[in-house]
């Protein structure tokens, strides 16, 4: 059953306390998250380093919210570990009726993004422009809040939810690891001996050996644009960038992709930038820093080398090969790419992995689905109890 609106003023007074900045002293502050994810700690403050003339002390169980960025979720309730920590002046805070108004409920409230957006409304937020929150105006804003009772009930319900919400999200997280890890354990093999290996028909070779440096440059015309695609680091495959404006880049000369090639990138190899293209991806382009190999069918699998290189040994090992003062600094070129050394399966062997390497991607994919829903579970949740002031029963 929904419960009657409320103003805040029945539930919340403003409640600043303004601390004088002095000189010789250092003050721990806080700040606030966007999205309703609450407080955290900044670097003390030196009172001689700021051109503050006042604080906002913070006091366990307020309210606080940013005047900037509350309409963004910018809005939190102070847990105990801030207690006697300082923000801004451009922050409000709130003291509530404790008769009234249950602290852990008002958390809720705040994660709620409905909340944020009457806020804005009640602002009369439009476009880019953002007025900054107004504490009379904020307290007239009319919110479901039911008795103080029935808040606890509903705080407590929407805890026990949160946690199993986050339980299931912890569980999909660890079966995509395990996952991961399965397909990497199957290109590597690290349960065999190098002894084994060999006695399995692996053999130790430069990656010359068993690919070539291609390329299809392609003139920039500043016409046209260009599908780009970018690596993500530790070996996790390709994503796709903002088109390339022929107009807007520096670059004289790009590199056309086609499907099934090796590439990696000079700056990152250091840290997994290394894929095979999938065919979603064919035809993108990439710069000069993005070298494109083809493998030799009869010796190398290309998707069974790009799990090989999700290795940290491997990607570490090869990215040591590269030039430079420093990790951060290093480049690894095509020469010392291609003299890399790696243990090669027979290709029989290869396939094998890949068959199997294929079938945990489906169950990845089966995976993606459920948590999606896993995803959407909690804000559903969330919206339905704060919507009508009550949580739904528990889940079984």
């Amino acid at each position: 059953m929904s419960v009657g609106e409320r103003r805040l003023g029945e539930v919340l007074t403003l409640d600043l306390n303004p601390v004088q900045v002095e000189a010789t002293a250092r003050y721990p502050v806080a700040g606030v998250h966007n999205s309703g994810r609450g407080l955290f700690k900044r670097n003390d403050l030196s009172g001689f380093g700021t051109s503050y003339k006042k604080l906002h002390h913070l006091r366990a169980g307020q309210l606080v919210l940013s005047r900037l960025q509350a309409f963004k979720g910018g809005i939190a309730v102070v847990t105990p570990e801030f207690d006697g920590f300082h923000l801004s002046p451009e922050f409000l805070t709130f003291s509530r009726l404790e008769e009234e108004l249950d602290a852990q409920f008002l958390s809720y409230l705040c994660a709620w993004p409905d909340f944020w957006q009457r806020v804005a409304s009640g602002h009369g937020q439009t476009g880019t422009f953002r007025p900054r929150v107004h504490p009379r105006r904020f307290l007239e804003l009319r919110f479901p809040i039911p008795d103080i009772d029935s808040q606890r009930i509903t705080a407590q319900t929407l805890a026990y939810h949160r946690q199993q919400v986050r339980a299931l999200e912890a569980n999909a997280k660890r079966a995509t690891e395990l996952s991961e890890t399965a397909a990497v354990a199957l290109a590597c093999r690290p349960d065999l001996s190098e002894l084994e290996k060999g006695a399995r028909g692996w053999t130790r070779v430069p990656l010359r050996v068993l690919m070539e440096q291609v390329a299809h440059p392609v003139s920039v015309d500043p016409t046209e644009t260009y599908p780009s695609l970018g690596l993500y680091h530790f070996g996790r495959g390709v994503y796709r960038k903002e088109p390339l404006d022929g107009s807007r880049t520096s670059a004289t000369t790009l590199n056309r992709v086609s499907a099934g090639q090796f590439i990696y990138s000079k700056n990152l190899a250091f840290e997994g930038a290394y894929a095979r293209i999938p065919m979603e991806f064919d035809g993108f382009f990439v710069s000069g820093e993005f070298p494109t190999f083809q493998t030799h069918a009869a010796e190398l699998d290309p998707l069974w080398l790009a799990i090989y290189m999700q290795s940290a040994s491997n990607w570490m090992e090869s990215g040591t090969w590269g030039k430079g003062l420093g990790r951060r600094r290093q480049r690894l070129s095509i020469d010392s790419f291609l003299a890399f050394e790696i243990w090669r399966p027979p290709l029989a062997e290869q396939r094998r992995a890949r068959r199997k390497i294929q079938a945990l991607a489906r169950h990845r994919n089966l995976r993606i689905e459920s948590e999606l829903f896993v995803a959407a579970l909690w804000p559903s949740i969330l919206h339905e109890s704060m919507a009508k002031g009550t949580a739904s029963p528990r889940m079984a």
